[in-house]
């Protein structure tokens, strides 16, 4: 199945794209629970991986270009924030969740199956690595995934959020890297199979009703958990606690995806799906760059003339808040290409805009000789109009047969 994505969709993309970088910019501990922002991410990542795997035809063909598309962009980050961590001396403290660059986990920033190391000083530049790990680990899994989602849906769905109860209740302890990847695949995986879902169009099967009411009471358990279990993490992010997180998201891009049939007019507006796309097919890179644009944005404005309005009041927060967008959408249209070339799409700094087939040229009928009418024998008569004309061009009017039937001279009678 070859499916576009909805103009609605590439907005929840683009909506996504700004909470995270406003969480980032402004932390706040209730910023995650205003929109779903990972969640949203990870369905349009589901999708786009079902896609792909449909296009693909087979399981290794998907992956020889999924691993690219996700590794391209992910290495160019690597290669800056490595470097600039390096030039600074990489100083490293366990307690603060920073580890020495060396031979066991370098590897990790070729191929981040796990988080890889990072210098105390570059703790703030590396916030995304989460992301791209649970989203490698679950564009691996993409096949089996895929598979099983079409057969079994309600089966698969929950199978997370079993392993995340036996996680939360005690019944099952992992720790270290292993919790990590562990408890990541299963806060989103449920995101990731609604988006696959969605690109199948058997999302559209659930009611709206059930999957509305579903969807709000798995956000407001999400909210509850997380406000519930506020003592024992420290704070009630999301961020924080996994089962929330997990629960507050598939809630929330259920609710979502589900009035995507409800808001098809934004298909019909002009001018917005190039925008949309240019972030759409680069979401990768708008993540991954935004915690490193947000330190880079004071020493940028320094040195233009806008310094001087850079100030702590409401006016210098906006003007900050604006330049990072700026830097942001620089970001993407310079490093975009890399999830261009690494997806197969002919790289460029703006996405191409598809073009319909055009319809095929109408061939010239061939010339075929007008069938010829039999010619009356000699002395007979032709009926034009309810008239006998006859040979030579002159008309007569027929004279009245038996029954009424007209007898043109030249022909027998029925009867």
């Amino acid at each position: 199945m070859n499916r576009r994505e909805s103009t609605y969709v590439k907005s929840l993309v683009l909506v996504a794209l700004a909470a995270v970088l406003t969480a980032s910019a402004y932390p706040r501990p209730w910023s995650a629970m205003v929109f779903p922002a990972a969640g949203v991410l990870f369905a349009a990542g589901g999708a786009a991986a079902a896609a792909r795997l449909d296009a693909a035809g087979s399981a290794r063909a998907y992956l020889r270009r999924a691993a690219p598309a996700l590794l391209l962009p992910f290495w160019a980050f690597g290669a800056a924030v490595v470097t600039v961590m390096a030039l600074g001396g990489w100083e490293s403290d366990p307690m603060a969740g920073s580890a020495p660059l060396d031979w066991r986990t370098g590897w990790l920033w070729l191929l981040p199956l796990a988080d890889p190391p990072v210098s105390t000083d570059g703790l703030g530049m590396v916030g995304p690595l989460w992301f791209v790990r649970v989203f490698l680990w679950l564009a691996l899994l993409t096949p089996p995934l895929v598979w099983l989602v079409r057969r079994w849906p309600l089966r698969l769905m929950a199978v997370p959020l079993v392993c995340m109860g036996l996680v939360t209740v005690g019944i099952a302890n992992p720790l270290g890297t292993t919790a990590d990847i562990l408890l990541g695949l299963c806060a989103y995986a449920g995101c990731w199979l609604l988006g696959a879902a969605h690109h199948d169009g058997r999302l559209r099967a659930v009611p709206a009703g059930v999957a509305l009411a579903g969807g709000a009471v798995l956000t407001a358990a999400g909210i509850g958990l997380a406000l519930w279990q506020q003592e024992l993490h420290g704070t009630y992010a999301l961020e924080a606690n996994p089962a929330a997180a997990m629960l507050f998201s598939l809630g929330g891009v259920l609710v979502l995806l589900r009035l995507d049939p409800w808001l098809g007019a934004l298909d019909r507006v002009r001018g917005v799906r190039p925008v949309l796309s240019l972030f759409h097919g680069r979401t990768l890179t708008a993540f991954l760059w935004a915690d490193p644009l947000i330190l880079l944005t004071p020493p940028a404005l320094a040195l233009t003339p806008l310094a001087r309005f850079h100030t702590a009041t409401p006016r210098g927060v906006l003007l900050e808040y604006a330049a990072t967008w700026v830097l942001l959408l620089g970001a993407v249209v310079l490093l975009g290409w890399l999830e261009d070339l690494g997806a197969g799409r002919r790289p460029g700094l703006l996405p191409r805009r598809r073009r319909r087939a055009a319809a095929a040229p109408a061939l010239p009928a061939p010339d075929v000789p007008a069938p010829v009418a039999p010619q009356p024998r000699p002395g007979g008569f032709r009926l034009h109009g309810n008239v006998a004309a006859a040979i030579d061009g002159t008309a007569r009017r027929p004279s009245p047969g038996p029954q009424g039937s007209v007898l043109v001279p030249g022909q027998r009678g029925g009867g």
